[in-house]
């Protein structure tokens, strides 16, 4: 791979995420719609959709953020891609973080304890995430079986049964702050990396907090609302 093709890739990867973006507003135009109706089952469908896009969306946002120009060397690249054969899609993130890390000039303990930090976040917003989207992947979408698959994983199991779509939107909206990070981090290590770590964490943690007060039921009132038409056909 040469710059060239690294700055192609970079312009495909800009447009997956444009088009998962759209797929994201589609299946939750159709998840309000099967809200307003009570269709039970539409709404399961659509919020295990969602699951599943939202894995695709940060696998996509990460291979954009690691061909962004003047980011990385070709070789660090080619290391990273290398260890997402290896590892996965989550050490991948962790690799590319642990390069970006060592372009930083500071020293004291400020610096490991952003990096325990930000992994922290790798694992909520990309590795748990990405074990549900596996099993929704693998047509598990009621009962998930364990690794080798001749017994159940009650913990996954549980967790697609509980699995709602607000739950989704906290997942992509913490994690588009992670990318925000991580891009700052990538793309100016000694700069925007330490002006914007606090402030774009913070805003992300009082956001999720006012969605954490969010419910389903009051979602759904509130698009009946809108629609008192469909609401009274529905009662």
């Amino acid at each position: 791979m040469d710059r060239a093709q690294q700055l192609r890739i970079f312009y495909w990867q800009n447009a997956n995420v444009r088009k998962l973006d759209t797929a994201f507003k589609q299946v939750r135009r159709v998840l309000n719609k099967a809200l307003i109706n009570n269709d039970l089952a539409l709404v399961e469908i659509q919020t295990k959709l969602l699951a599943f896009l939202y894995s695709c969306w940060t696998e996509a946002t990460f291979y954009k953020l690691i061909h962004t120009p003047h980011c990385f060397e070709l070789d660090e690249i080619e290391q990273i891609k290398r260890h997402i054969k290896r590892f996965g899609i989550t050490a991948g993130w962790k690799k590319a973080v642990n390069l970006s890390l060592r372009h930083i000039n500071a020293s004291g303990g400020d610096i490991p304890n952003r990096k325990q930090r930000i992994e922290g976040l790798l694992r909520e917003y990309i590795e748990e995430p990405s074990q549900l989207r596996n099993k929704i992947a693998h047509g598990q979408w009621a009962v998930a079986l364990n690794q080798n698959g001749y017994n159940k994983n009650d913990p996954l199991s549980n967790a697609l049964n509980d699995l709602d779509f607000l739950k989704v939107e906290r997942l992509r909206s913490g994690c588009s702050a992670l990318a925000a990070v991580v891009e700052s981090l990538f793309e100016s290590p000694d700069k925007a990396f330490h002006a914007d770590y606090y402030t774009v964490l913070t805003e992300a943690e009082e956001r999720l907090r006012t969605m954490q007060s969010y419910s389903v039921p009051e979602h759904v009132a509130r698009l009946r609302a809108k629609n008192p038409k469909v609401s009274n056909s529905v009662a």
